[in-house]
């Protein structure tokens, strides 16, 4: 028959808060520090079990504060099962006491609005175990999420308020790799202090991110210059004057009221003025001023962080120290993180201050989630599954008792069994992570040839659109460049004898027409089309543009291209012949005719332009227009 049945789905688990230090108290000796670990964390599970009726008697011991009156045998192995699991082992001879408490999800946040409701099927394990040394005690927290197979609401990382306790207890001293965990932040404002760091920042064993944020350093503010005074002032100096005028004519105008003064005409010196009692008085240029930028909130971040990862500060000054002595390249304003030595992520000055404050809590978000799935060493922490094997050891061997020892092992078999049904928990967990790993690289695989897809349409159409972006530009460059070329058509002389004043007036940076040249063309008498010549005029002037590196190839061409203009060599054998009908003079030098351009033939109505390249001036030398100079073969 069928069934209508809740189905039941595998779970997995993983870690989410990890945390492991060591307590090195300075006066205390390493017992009563291990007591005031294990008293702390009792007390602290009374707290989270303050609406239970009863307790188990092994919680109800004193308050931290009083770990002188503990008595020697009040710590006890126990277990306690009321809606939640409580398991402690307690191992005096190895100086090992292990913790777990199991509870169901019960949600996040109530009562805000950012609230989770509890996940179904979802369970929390956190493990606190001690391990006393001869002068410390190593303390390992560890938090295991079981959720059912395909559950996709996200999992906060929860730390436990024990661990902020423990390390802001004043007797304990926790530290972790030399860094002291206390809530605040490890400054870096000496050479001593970057070599200290650099020493632990080197420890393999350290698996607390670094967040390293360096100081912001100074920024110079522009000064703001006072008004000047207006109105009449006792001395003036006229707009114009500058050390041309100087050069030139050796003179300086100065006026005092309406006194003039000239170095070339000297005058007696006259009274005095008497000085106005509203005279403003000279006022200097301020000098700009450094201003402190603002720096990250590195002590709030520190104790928000605190179990989480170890905020260092960098002052400026010891930037080029750690560069040198870690490797670690900081600006100033950077902020860092390193994780196990290497880094992960990097944010400049410029980035973090966009908005300080939504980036803070982004930042503090992400790095209260950095032990979520991470790898860590718990050093010789021993966690509840091996220190209750420890506990059954160390009676087996001390029973003589056979009946005793047979059930103890068997309690260490079911022992052995429970962690092998956790490594096969573990190993399911991996095969599960592994199918959704592969899953995962099939859909990314799939998404990387769509992406490469979409990107290749994506190139077509952007050099579409960079094609269409260039037609765009060009043919608005064409557009404006007819136009203002129609505008300057529209002031073509329409009188031959005007042509030279109208060339000298809008291309004398580029054009030096000679007497010769105007001459010949004020005696031309031949009909010719006097637009020709000027958009002539115009195309060399462009030509001049083009030489000097100011224009295009491409845009001389529509400067050519209505009449077909291209400047030409004039023939050697012409230049040879008949020299000095090529030759102009301008102040009192010769200046050769070696280039032309041309329009028409001598059938039709011709025009010519002969020319030459001035090099110093950079400018072309116009000696002779619009007929056709003599060549070898017919003189005119």
């Amino acid at each position: 028959m069928d069934y209508k049945t809740t189905k039941l789905r595998p779970t997995r688990s993983y870690p989410t808060y990890q945390f492991y230090a060591q307590a090195v108290p300075k006066t205390l000796p390493a017992q009563d520090a291990f007591h005031i670990c294990i008293l702390e964390t009792l007390r602290w599970i009374r707290s989270r079990l303050s609406a239970f009726d009863e307790l188990p008697p092994e919680i109800l011991l004193p308050d931290p504060e009083e770990y002188a009156e503990l008595q020697p045998d009040a710590l006890q192995s126990f277990s306690f099962s009321h809606g939640i699991a409580l398991d402690c082992v307690y191992v005096e001879k190895n100086g090992v006491w292990s913790f777990r408490i199991t509870e169901a999800d019960a949600g996040a946040n109530l009562g805000d609005a950012n609230e989770r409701p509890p996940v179904i099927g979802r369970t929390f394990q956190t493990d606190i175990a001690f391990v006393k040394q001869n002068d410390s005690v190593e303390i390992g927290v560890r938090t295991l999420c079981s959720d059912p197979y395909g559950c996709k609401e996200g999992c906060e990382v929860f730390r436990p308020t024990v661990v902020k306790a423990l390390a802001l207890h004043p007797e304990l001293g926790v530290q972790r790799c030399g860094f002291r965990l206390d809530g605040k932040p490890f400054l870096l404002d000496s050479k001593s202090d970057v070599e200290h760091f650099a020493a632990m920042f080197e420890g393999e064993s350290f698996d607390l991110p670094l967040v390293m944020i360096a100081e912001s350093g100074y920024e110079e503010i522009a000064p703001v210059l006072p008004e000047l005074p207006t109105g009449n002032t006792p001395l003036s100096v006229s707009k114009g004057f500058g050390m041309g005028d100087v050069q030139k004519e050796f003179k300086v105008d100065l006026s005092r009221v309406d006194i003039k003064v000239t170095a070339q005409k000297p005058v007696a010196k006259p009274d005095k003025p008497k000085k106005a009692a509203s005279e403003p008085a000279l006022a200097t240029a301020p000098k700009p001023t450094k201003q402190k930028r603002t720096d990250f909130p590195y002590e709030r971040l520190a104790s928000s962080l605190l179990g989480f990862a170890v905020v260092v500060y960098v002052q400026e000054k010891c930037l080029p120290q750690l560069r040198n002595k870690c490797g670690i390249a900081l600006s100033s304003g950077d902020l860092a993180v390193f994780c196990h030595g290497k880094e992960t992520e990097r944010y400049a000055y410029s980035a973090w201050t966009k908005d300080a404050e939504a980036f803070y809590d982004g930042f503090r978000a992400a790095m209260r989630l950095s032990p979520k799935r991470s790898e860590y060493r718990f050093g010789d922490v021993v966690f509840l599954s091996k220190a209750r094997l420890q506990e059954l050891r160390e009676r087996r061997h001390e029973t003589g008792d056979l009946t005793e020892k047979c059930e103890i092992y068997r309690q260490e078999k079911d022992e052995l069994k429970q962690q092998v049904r956790e490594l096969s928990q573990q190993n399911a967990d991996l095969r599960l992570s592994g199918e959704e790993l592969r899953a995962t690289q099939k859909k990314l695989l799939a998404a990387q040839d769509e992406l490469a897809e979409v990107q290749e349409q994506l190139r077509a159409l952007q050099a579409m659109q960079q094609e269409r972006e260039e037609a765009y530009r060009r043919s608005a460059e064409l557009v404006q460049f007819y136009r203002q070329k129609a505008d300057l058509a529209a002031t073509f002389p329409t009188v031959k004898d005007k042509i030279c004043d109208w060339a000298e007036e809008l291309f004398a940076e580029e054009l030096l027409i000679t007497a010769d040249a105007k001459t010949a063309l004020r005696k031309y008498d031949t009909a010719f089309d006097l637009a020709v010549l000027c958009d002539g005029l115009l195309f060399l002037s462009a030509y001049v543009r083009y030489r000097r590196g100011e224009l295009s190839a491409e845009v001389l061409s529509l400067y050519a291209e209505r009449y077909g203009w291209e400047v030409q060599g004039c023939g050697k054998e012409a230049l040879k012949m008949r020299r000095d009908d090529y030759t102009v003079t301008v102040q009192g030098e010769s200046y050769l005719l070696d280039q032309h351009i041309k329009y028409g033939v001598s059938a039709q109505a011709l025009v010519r332009v002969y020319f030459c390249w001035e090099e110093e001036l950079q400018k072309l030398i116009i000696g002779y227009m619009p007929g056709h100079l003599a060549t070898v073969r017919k003189g005119t």
